[in-house]
């Protein structure tokens, strides 16, 4: 099999940081992506017809070669097996990880198996700073072919507006999973969709899900309750201070932790259209008296003394997890990758870390999971186009959703896969980290909570409310929940 993963050196991602000093601007433009035709699965025949293009491998249809031409392909089925179009030449990627061997194991495994199955050959650029280092080159129109939405340093709403990403609309709704008869609109969550301007610009790989995560043996032996509202963490915090313990914390340097795991859940209680219209940057909706009120909850719970964890606002993930480990708080919001990424620390503490919904909605109200849906998008100046939709369709097939979902830790997106506890578990490595996870995932699919979807990109506005958030924590700071609300909503493009 091929060694298909080739991590940037260090020489390659200067070169890059070179490269994106050097163009400051994005080139907006306006692209019109090749109509796409996909064939019925009754076809039994296969028949080539082609201008100057490539062979292809989108589909079995008119499809796009990467050059402007497009070749006809009836492809060969039978029963729940498509003979996809040959394919051959190369194909670029660009993948966030943070540095985690399962996440790359997972990417290297399904990889590989393109590979073996179309034998194109593949380069994919993977780690915790490929996003930075590749920003030059989207700039300059000439990016990877296909890219993995995740992580910090991508400018990926500036790249979809700018039409630096390709129209795969046809493909969702017309084209097949990868060397089957199933249609991907069939198999794919429709929650999961965005479409900009009627376009889909993006294809749902896995889904996630934020909350909070508490050791359940420290709380049965303090007799602590898992509060489930916001009037429940009150009577939790003010028994902790008691016993000399914080309640609360998050990594303040990156104060999007606290906001999409601890304060959008409370939003998302209020329903998927209130959603819809706060992550879209409506000033309504942000301005909203029931936004306001999670402010004000939110702000009363940190300042009051020993609630939230002392340094919390300023510090990073290693301190935050070290400290609630060792117990030294009770809470942390963060999202479903934790028990993995800090196995290392609290595997010999006899931790048993679970996994909880935020605690910050009201009481009565049902707890709620926000859904999150990680993205991958292909590069509308693509040179392999080709071979970029064919992956994203096999990036799709159930033995690559498994593949991925048990290295990351995540959902995958198809709703004809059923989730099962010990088979995570097992295929995942057998590990406490692999049952924490699994255990949280169980919890977020069953009818114990309402699932509310993430389906909007909201550019620059979620940092502004992230900031004010880390203001409005600090005990005896200058900021209100009023002073908040107007830097907010001088944010939002939207009436």
């Amino acid at each position: 099999m091929k060694k298909s993963i080739r991590i940037l050196t260090l020489l390659i991602g200067l070169v890059f940081l070179f490269s994106a000093t050097g163009c400051n601007l994005f080139i907006t433009e306006e692209v019109t992506s090749t109509s796409i035709s996909w064939p019925s699965t009754s076809a039994t025949t296969t028949t080539t017809s082609t201008g100057t293009g490539d062979t292809t491998g989108t589909g079995g249809a008119d499809t796009p070669t990467g050059n402007g031409t497009t070749t006809a392909t009836t492809t060969k089925t039978t029963a729940g097996v498509r003979t996809e179009p040959k394919l051959s030449g190369k194909l670029e990627l660009q993948i966030f990880t943070n540095e985690s061997q399962t996440a790359d194991g997972g990417w290297t495994t399904v990889i590989n198996e393109f590979e073996d199955a179309t034998g194109v050959s593949v380069t994919a650029h993977i780690g915790s700073s490929v996003n930075t280092m590749m920003s030059g080159r989207w700039k300059k129109d000439n990016p990877p072919d296909m890219v993995w939405i995740d992580g910090s340093g991508i400018s990926d709403l500036v790249y979809e507006t700018s039409g630096k990403f390709y129209d795969i609309t046809s493909l969702y709704e017309d084209g097949y999973v990868y060397g089957t008869n199933t249609r991907i609109r069939d198999v794919i969550d429709p929650n999961m969709m965005t479409r900009n301007n009627g376009k889909i610009m993006r294809m749902p790989l896995l889904s996630t899900a934020g909350g909070v995560w508490y050791d359940a043996k420290f709380f049965k032996e303090n007799n602590f309750t898992v509060p489930n509202n916001y009037t429940e963490l009150l009577t939790m915090a003010k028994q902790a201070k008691a016993a000399g313990y914080a309640s609360y914390t998050y990594p303040g340097m990156y104060a999007s932790y606290c906001l999409s795991n601890f304060i959008m859940p409370a939003v998302a209680a209020y329903g998927q259209e209130y959603t819809d219209q706060f992550l879209s940057g409506s000033k309504a909706a942000v301005g909203d008296s029931r936004f306001k009120k999670i402010l004000q909850n939110y702000t009363d719970f940190c300042r009051t003394d020993g609630y939230l964890m002392p340094s919390t606002t300023t510090a990073d993930h290693t301190t935050v997890q070290q400290r609630w480990i060792t117990h030294k708080c009770l809470l942390i919001a963060n999202g479903l990758w934790l028990p993995d990424e800090t196995r290392k620390l609290w595997a010999k503490q006899n931790f048993d870390m679970t996994w909880h919904p935020s605690p910050m909605i009201e009481e009565g109200q049902k707890q709620t999971v926000l859904i999150t849906a990680k993205k991958v998008a292909v590069a509308s100046k693509a040179k392999n186009l080709d071979n970029a939709l064919a992956f994203v369709r096999f990036i799709l097939r159930e033995d690559s959703q498994n593949t991925l979902m048990y290295s990351f830790g995540y959902m995958g997106v198809r709703t004809d896969m059923q989730f099962d506890v010990q088979k995570f578990v097992r295929e995942a490595g057998g590990s406490d980290a692999s049952l924490s996870t699994a255990s949280a995932l169980s919890y977020i699919n069953s009818n114990k909570v309402d699932r509310v979807y993430w389906n909007e990109s909201w550019g620059q506005l979620g940092d502004i409310i992230a900031a004010e958030l880390n203001n409005l924590a600090m005990k005896g700071g200058s900021a209100t929940v009023d002073s908040a609300l107007s830097k907010i909503l001088s944010e939002c493009g939207k009436p």
